[in-house]
């Protein structure tokens, strides 16, 4: 399964939220934020657990609807942008599924039925608190953006038919009615959102065709830079960084993953979440990288035992020594014998 990722601009809406809320004073929390906002991509799975937190820490389960309500043009990044320069709905829709990944991982279809149409997303992704929220604030969020594209343009508010949830139905279900419709059902195998067809000839409130083509080719070039083949470069600009940065930490006899996390300029949490999905751990790249050091530290013939012990970080020999039988099954002077 490819990893999905969301907009960084999505975290410029926790932040506003965290500010409305009298939620500053989380510190961690917020220098986390303001490091995503300086980038271009966080993992969904990153996303999901940001929306936990903040849940957990307002007591707001609720959370996931309040957030869409905020959520303004700004947060959907050049998709946005993009769907607000075109000249209807039907147009924005066809550029909404074009380039959607750009702000929410995955794959949206936008499907015409007889009388409607239907956005859908299908998910892989585990159901749990944080996807919830994350679901919550996609369909809260779409359908107010949608509605000011374009109903102060044609004078009507956009007709809802149904909704469809994939978690099951929560305690506060009925809070859903004020911001959606009546008929929504939970527990599904997609999330989706349908309206009348007829909405798809609506005009957009302020359509902008030079700004359009500008964005156009901008989105189509973040499409490729997002595609699985620019992920695998970034992935490994990342291992490079890690490698470099441990053995600095090493050399440093400052060997934890805050200490790491601290110099890749990541929370803790975050590079546990990254290396994680890439099925490692912190304990494993330290052994990889020590052993990888030791050999070279080995055939230089200069270097004592405790010399090397000392530059890999261990108080004493006898724990390097054990540590290398662990790893290669010799010691290291049968090694240097060998």
């Amino acid at each position: 399964m490819n990893t999905l990722n969301v907009s960084h601009t999505l975290a410029n809406l926790l932040i506003k939220y965290i500010k409305l809320n009298g939620l500053t004073q989380h510190e961690a929390l917020m220098n986390s934020l303001k490091r995503i906002q300086a980038g271009s991509l966080m993992s969904y799975k990153l996303w999901c657990d940001l929306l936990e937190d903040i849940s957990q820490l307002s007591n707001n389960p609720q959370l996931g609807i309040e957030l869409g309500e905020l959520a303004e043009a700004e947060h959907g990044g050049i998709l946005a942008y993009l769907a607000s320069s075109c000249s209807t709905l039907g147009d924005a829709l066809k550029h909404f599924e074009r380039f959607q990944s750009l702000l929410y991982g995955g794959e949206a279809r936008v499907e015409l039925m007889a009388e409607t149409v239907r956005i859908c997303w299908q998910s892989d992704t585990p159901p749990c608190l944080g996807t919830q929220l994350s679901d919550e604030v996609l369909i809260i969020g779409l359908i107010y953006f949608i509605k000011r594209l374009v109903t102060p343009a044609n004078h009507k508010d956009i007709q809802l038919v149904k909704i469809g949830f994939i978690h099951q139905q929560p305690s506060y279900a009925q809070s859903y009615e004020r911001h959606l419709i009546r008929s929504v059902s939970f527990g599904g195998e997609e999330l989706t959102v349908e309206f009348s067809k007829h909405h798809l000839e609506w005009s957009v409130i302020n359509p902008e065709p030079v700004l359009k083509h500008i964005l156009e080719q901008q989105a189509e070039v973040l499409l490729q830079q997002s595609s699985p083949a620019n992920k695998m470069d970034t992935d490994n600009e990342f291992n490079q960084r890690l490698r470099v940065e441990l053995k600095r930490c090493i050399s440093e006899s400052n060997i934890t993953l805050d200490a790491l996390a601290s110099k890749m300029h990541v929370s803790s949490r975050t590079l546990h979440r990254r290396l994680q999905e890439q099925g490692k751990n912190f304990n494993q790249l330290l052994r990889d990288i020590r052993l990888e050091l030791a050999t070279e530290y080995l055939a230089d013939t200069r270097l004592s035992l405790s010399e090397i012990s000392a530059r890999l970080g261990y108080a004493e020999q006898s724990a390097f020594s054990r540590a290398f039988k662990q790893w290669t099954n010799t010691t290291p002077k049968q090694y240097l014998k060998n």
